[in-house]
């Protein structure tokens, strides 16, 4: 099984529909997300991550998917034998290269979600605006104030709830992309 097939692309694709195969595969085959799967399940993803990893480092670098693209050409092309085998799992995190998130996920990575500060701001004005209300509501004995308080703090209550899975749809919009 070639690369190209281990992370579904055409031999003709572009470096960057090669990082989208790799970014969708990893995220469907990484260990984490099948921790709570069965051992056998466990080890079938670290084994496929261990390919979409080796497939990646050699298509996104130009000039090793050029060595690599000829030795698929056959034997009479001889490729570096002292490469480590390509089926060993190397870990992005070395000291040996530095893997940069901009390359591997693009500009969707840098971009925050609509809503921005807001989503964090906002409930917890609502919270401390309607406590405020309820404690001088109380105090000078005004229904409409306690009201106004209560309705705040629920308001808060709410938007603390929702603010994180306006992130999580967000950022789903955007891996589609």
């Amino acid at each position: 099984m070639t690369h190209y097939e281990v992370l579904g692309v055409d031999p003709t694709a572009s470096t960057d529909e090669i990082r989208r195969a790799y970014v969708r595969l990893a995220r469907d085959h990484h260990p984490d997300r099948h921790a709570d799967s069965p051992p056998a399940a466990r080890a079938e993803a670290e084994r496929r991550m261990r390919q979409i990893n080796e497939a990646w480092r050699e298509l996104r670098d130009p000039a090793r998917r050029d060595r690599y693209d000829l030795s698929l050409a056959g034997p009479s092309f001889d490729v570096d034998a002292a490469e480590d085998d390509p089926w060993t799992w190397t870990p992005y995190d070395t000291d040996e290269e530095e893997l940069d998130l901009d390359d591997l996920y693009g500009e969707a990575h840098a971009r925050r979600p609509r809503g921005g500060r807001a989503l964090a701001i906002v409930p917890v004005a609502c919270v401390v605006l309607g406590i405020g209300a309820l404690v001088v509501g109380s105090i000078v004995r005004l229904g409409p104030v306690v009201a106004l308080g209560v309705s705040a703090v629920v308001l808060g209550v709410v938007l603390f709830a929702l603010a994180p899975l306006a992130v999580v749809l967000e950022t789903r919009r955007h891996d589609r992309l």
